[in-house]
């Protein structure tokens, strides 16, 4: 499968070279590989990320859905202005969009409980890493005196 996929000389054996860790997956192997397996590239290459990058992964998908969410309210809001107030629905619709708008604004702030928590957690990781600097610099001038 992976040979159709245009990936040169896979061979079965190649493979258990790979998973044995007797032989380096090249990039557009791993490729291939996870999108046959329905993988992440990450899972295919067995990396494992540290809390750090993953709670700023999350912020970073945060920060997309959000923007998203405002434009969509936004948008919303901006398409029922275009309706003419004659139309015998508009007030029903009206009050539709509204309540829509609400939904995402309290989806936004949901999404920003998110991101709060996952600064406050960087934040304290960043002060753990300063004082675990400033105590090995403490012991490396004890060592020289």
């Amino acid at each position: 499968m992976l040979t159709a996929m245009g990936i040169d000389n896979m061979h079965h054996t190649t493979v258990a070279k790979i998973e044995a860790g007797d032989r380096e997956i090249k990039l557009d192997e791993a490729v291939a590989m996870a999108d046959l397996y329905g993988m992440s590239l990450d899972a295919i290459l067995g990396g494992k990320r540290d809390l750090d990058y993953l709670l700023e992964a999350l912020s970073d998908t945060v920060f997309l859905a959000r923007t998203e969410l405002d434009r969509t309210a936004k948008s919303l809001r901006d398409r029922m202005e275009d309706i003419p107030s004659d139309y015998d629905r508009h007030d029903a619709l009206a009050a539709l969009v509204r309540e829509v708008v609400s939904h995402l604004d309290a989806a936004g702030k949901a999404l920003d409980e998110l991101v709060e928590h996952s600064f406050e957690h960087i934040q304290r990781r960043a002060r753990e890493q300063v004082w675990e600097e400033r105590a090995a610099k403490q012991l490396e001038n004890q060592g020289k005196e």
